[in-house]
Parts: structure tokens; C-alpha cells; sequence
């Protein structure tokens, strides 16, 4: 059964996704990454001369902004668009509980060196799995549970 729950990543029909990751996937993971590295950075500096509630502001505008150029890559990739009610819930709740975190983040960093508050941060992928496990039924592996581990012990050493 396909939804939009399952992926091609699933646990029971592949042990090892990484070992089938597209060149694509690969870069789409490493542009993230970078990205994500660099946010902080802008945030930081938009922090200096303005309050957290009106730089999260000012990125929801921002985001705006950027809608038309995703339809034109949507449209000239001819990516099918479903807008069905369900997923403009969940995208919008999504949408509230990053701009809450966002704000919190924002809030944070005006007062905590950005290296420590990023990686503090950067542990919510502990809560992710445990979510996944309780609301998509996904299975916690020991490899999964040494991640886990590996991601405290990383965030204990940068944010020392």
C-alpha cells in the first residue's frame, strides 16, 4: 500500500537506504546541509539589529516571497499539485510549530553564542525517531539507537 506516509526508505523492504540513494537524493541532503549551516549565520547577523518576534516575522514575508518561484520549478518540472484539505492541515500546522520554534531559536540566539544554540538544537532529530515510532509505527534499530547515541555525544563535544 503507497501513501504518503511510506517511502521508499522503508525499514521492512530496505535494511540499508543509504546503499540505494540516488546521486540526486545525495545532493539535495548535501544542499540542505550546507544551507542550514549558513542560516544560522543570517539569522545571527538580522538578530543584531532587530527583535526575535520581528525577524520571524520578517522571514514568514520572506518565504512568501519564494512561492512563485517554486510554482515555475513545479510547473516546467510538470510536478502534479495536490492540494487536498488534509495536506494544507498538516501544512499549516507544520507551518505554526516551525515558526514557534523559529521564534524560540531566534530568541535563544540573541543571548547564547550561535554555535552552542544551533547544536543544542540540532538534537530534535532523538525526538523525530521516537515520534516516527509512535505515530508512523517506523521500527527504532540498534543501528538507529548507536545514531542516537552518536548525536548526543556530538552535540555534548561542539557545545562545549
Amino acid at each position: 500500500m503507497s501513501n504518503c506516509l511510506t517511502s521508499r526508505w522503508h525499514e521492512s523492504s530496505n535494511k540499508n537506504g543509504l546503499a540505494n540513494m540516488k546521486l540526486i537524493d545525495a545532493g539535495m541532503i548535501a544542499t540542505t546541509t550546507l544551507a542550514w549551516a549558513c542560516w544560522p549565520i543570517c539569522m545571527k547577523r538580522a538578530l543584531i539589529g532587530s527583535s526575535p518576534i520581528a525577524v520571524t516575522l520578517m522571514c514568514g514575508a520572506s518565504g512568501a516571497l519564494f512561492l512563485p518561484i517554486l510554482y515555475f520549478i513545479a510547473s516546467k518540472n510538470h510536478v502534479h499539485m495536490n492540494f487536498s484539505l488534509t495536506a494544507l492541515q498538516w501544512a499549516a500546522g507544520a507551518y505554526v510549530i516551525n515558526m514557534i520554534a523559529q521564534l524560540a531559536l531566534n530568541k535563544a540566539m540573541v543571548d547564547v553564542p550561535v554555535n552552542v544554540t544551533v547544536a543544542l538544537t540540532s538534537c530534535y532529530p532523538l525526538l523525530t525517531f521516537l515520534f516516527c515510532y509512535m505515530f508512523l509505527g517506523e521500527a527504532i534499530t540498534t543501528m538507529k539507537i548507536v545514531g542516537m547515541l552518536s548525536i548526543v555525544l556530538g552535540t555534548v563535544f561542539i557545545a562545549l
